[in-house]
């Protein structure tokens, strides 16, 4: 069940600083054990990380005009079937509505990855109440939505949180365990 949070988050749109959050989530991720296979997505061979504590998986890539991270949940040993969970992809540029991933800052400088709950596969948005993650206001040029709250890049339990995020998205879509 997601609990409202009571902290406002600032959104990270200025693209260098955005590439500097990536950086942190990149560095913060790229601790897991990197996987023996390459795994095929949309036609090109992807490196991606096993996180064995926490039982899932991530690759972060680079496109043209976005970031591109997909997680996925299980053993090592399934990575060939590339079960993906759900991706959190963010616009190099500030906010855009295609991709749901955002950055934000709170008043103490820690940086959040943020999820705005609408997977792309032609299921609903997530409801509230359909979802065991925070849920947190991101002020976006004044405006303020609501998002989900992935993790703390700071956080020694980053690799925790992402796997219950990912665990609640996988309990609520039924897919990748």
């Amino acid at each position: 069940m997601a609990k409202n949070n009571l902290i406002t988050l600032d959104g990270i749109i200025n693209p260098n600083k955005i590439e500097k959050a990536n950086a942190e989530l990149v560095a913060g991720l790229s601790q897991g054990k990197l996987a023996n296979e390459k795994v095929l997505y949309r036609g090109i061979e992807r490196q991606v990380w096993y996180f064995e504590n926490n039982k899932f998986w991530w690759g972060n890539f680079s496109e043209i005009d976005y970031y591109w991270n997909v997680f996925g949940l299980g053993e090592i040993e399934s990575l060939a079937k590339f079960n993906e969970v759900c991706n959190v992809n963010y616009f190099k540029g500030g906010k855009e509505s295609n991709h749901a991933g955002l950055f934000a800052k709170d008043n103490k400088g820690n940086t959040y990855l943020v999820h705005d709950g609408k997977f792309r596969n032609g299921l609903l948005p997530v409801k509230e109440n359909e979802f065991i993650s925070n849920i947190v206001d991101v002020r976006i040029n004044g405006e303020l939505y609501k998002y989900f709250l992935v993790a703390n890049l700071s956080s020694n339990s980053l690799h925790k949180d992402i796997s219950l995020f990912i665990t609640g998205v996988a309990n609520f879509k039924g897919v990748g365990q």
